[in-house]
């Protein structure tokens, strides 16, 4: 029986599940298979195998990931002989040329390469009509599906504008932020009728549904976050959090009309007015660093046409 390593590097889990899926393919055929990410292999551990599969998304100008992927690469590539090798990855714009890169590199090599698989992952209607479906599927109210298209339409506003000010290296974050914001109450209709944390609940829905689980970390903390805030936010977690913090029913309105409104619905005692304004403190700050962040006033802000347009 033959032993296959599958080495890898995900940023947003596309070339993580391409590596399950590599592996479990290998599995089926009668090999020995381990999926290992790359930083935890190097090059005095490939003679424990017979072949390799090797996976790193396009990062930056049509590269290699280059803090953990590329110098392992680099270190193992001399070591591998002609020992068969599979290069796969992922890849959300140009053309994938950042594969016929690393095979001309693993050519000079001398790296018996046999094969490579590519995925594209940009955004298309197709993600979006899937997200619409799965409304249907879990039984969504209307009044939901409303709220839920004013938080995707935020979300994705907030990630084309971190495309385009170049706070972000990875486009595939509008598709995951719509997808985010369209998924975000998908158990709220549920859990209304049945109990629970529609968060919890529908954050196990969308892996169920879609496998996708950078979707699902967002559906989960689109609540609340309970940790101290990260330096960076460019991500559909808090593009999700914020927009679902200004979205009052079907309506984006500003962080205070919204958390005004919470206090008339939801402040009947102590405890719960001093719960929302621990919340409405901070998405304020929130607020300050993704404004920073985008180099866009969002207190200021609303969305037209997809994109983030100052309040008339």
């Amino acid at each position: 029986m033959s032993k296959i390593a599958v080495v890898y590097w995900s940023g947003t889990g596309n070339t993580e599940a391409m590596a399950n899926l590599v592996a479990e393919s290998a599995t089926s055929a009668g090999a020995e298979t381990e999926v290992i990410p790359c930083a935890d292999f190097s090059a005095d551990k490939a003679a424990e195998y017979d072949a390799f599969a090797f996976g790193c998304p396009a990062m930056g100008s049509e590269e290699l990931e280059y803090d953990e992927f590329q110098p392992m690469w680099d270190e193992v590539k001399e070591t591998l002989g002609d020992k068969k090798i599979v290069l796969f990855g992922s890849y959300s714009w140009a053309e994938g040329e950042w594969m016929d890169n690393w095979k001309a590199d693993a050519d000079e090599a001398g790296v018996n390469v046999v094969d490579s698989v590519i995925c594209y992952d940009a955004p298309d209607d197709e993600g979006e009509a899937a997200c619409r479906a799965l409304w249907t599927r879990y039984a969504m109210f209307s009044h939901i599906e409303r709220h839920s298209e004013c938080v995707a339409g935020m979300a994705e506003a907030l990630a084309r504008r971190a495309v385009e000010t170049g706070a972000t290296r990875h486009p595939e974050l509008v598709a995951l932020s719509l997808a985010a914001g369209l998924l975000h109450d998908i158990a709220k209709s549920y859990t209304v009728q049945f109990g629970g944390s529609h968060a919890q609940i529908g954050a196990s829905w969308v892996v169920d549904s879609t496998g996708n689980h950078k979707v699902a970390q967002a559906v989960y903390h689109h609540v609340e976050w309970p940790w101290p805030l990260p330096e960076d936010l460019v991500h559909p977690v808090f593009f999700v959090i914020y927009a679902d913090k200004r979205a009052r029913h079907d309506e984006m309105v500003s962080l205070d009309e919204r958390y005004e409104d919470l206090l008339v619905r939801y402040g009947k005692s102590e405890h719960s007015r001093a719960a929302i304004h621990r919340g409405w403190e901070h998405s304020k700050t929130i607020e300050r660093v993704l404004s920073a962040q985008l180099e866009f006033p969002l207190h200021e802000s609303t969305v037209v046409g997809g994109r983030l347009v100052s309040r008339a």
